[in-house]
């Protein structure tokens, strides 16, 4: 069967790549059917859920309410600390904040739709002095077998916050992601991966390697694996894939 198509992506985000990618769990012709056919896919309770944890963080964390939303609990002194910081320094905490960049690696509007390369969503950069932490909130469950895919994404906020932060001399860049139903910390507050200006250059290379097979696909060819049994584009589930 010939596989062809007029449309190429333009750009991309984690869960974009993740989506395309085999080494992540993704597929070529998944990737297209999700954002360049923009078919839909059903919103399962999980994801329902983790919006609507994300938004009682977000809020919390702004100062809404005046005590620790219950699905936060496991947490809560770590969002005491992040809401009084807010207060008080508010540009130090930094919420549910959304990057864009050119190709070139230069900062531009998340919206901008003719020359955004890359965006990225963050939950929580927290600034402290030549610190900064950055907090992905995470339901669900933590699967130490995926956490080659956790430093990848450890990786890409890295990146992000060093061309941001570019001003900050010595800037040390902690990412963390924060498992809140079940009190996990990845990496462990006792051994944080931890990146510096001189990291910047390699990340960047890295990931010009990582998307260029996805930028350069014109067929995107459906790979068939273990992920098949749970994509709505399947041919078992009524979709318009072949497997």
């Amino acid at each position: 069967m010939s596989y062809s198509y007029a449309k190429k992506f333009t750009s991309w985000s984690f869960s974009r790549l993740g989506d395309y990618d085999r080494d992540s769990g993704g597929c070529p012709a998944k990737a297209k059917y999700k954002h360049l056919d923009k078919l839909p896919e059903p919103k399962g309770d999980a994801l329902v859920r983790g919006s609507a944890i994300h938004e009682l963080a977000e809020k919390y964390v702004m100062g809404e309410g005046r005590v620790v939303p219950k699905e936060l609990k496991m947490f809560a002194e770590l969002f005491k600390k992040l809401r009084k910081a807010k207060k008080e320094t508010p540009d130090n905490v930094l919420v549910e904040q959304m990057w864009g960049f050119r190709k070139d690696w230069s900062a531009c509007e998340w919206d901008d739709w003719t020359h955004c390369w890359l965006r990225i969503k963050i939950d929580i950069t927290f600034v402290d002095n030549n610190v900064v932490e950055v907090i992905d909130w995470k339901t669900g469950k933590f699967r130490p077998e995926n956490n080659q895919e956790y430093l990848r994404q450890l990786d890409l906020y890295a990146t992000g916050v060093l061309i941001k932060f570019a001003h900050v001399p010595d800037l040390v860049v902690r990412p963390k992601l924060v498992y809140l139903d079940h009190g996990i910390v990845h990496p462990p507050a006792e051994a944080p991966i931890e990146y510096k200006h001189t990291d910047l250059k390699r990340l960047k290379k890295t990931w010009e390697n990582r998307t260029k097979k996805m930028f350069a696909d014109t067929t995107f060819k459906p790979e068939p694996g273990n992920g098949c049994r749970w994509c709505h584009f399947s041919k078992a589930k009524g979709g318009p894939c072949v497997y």
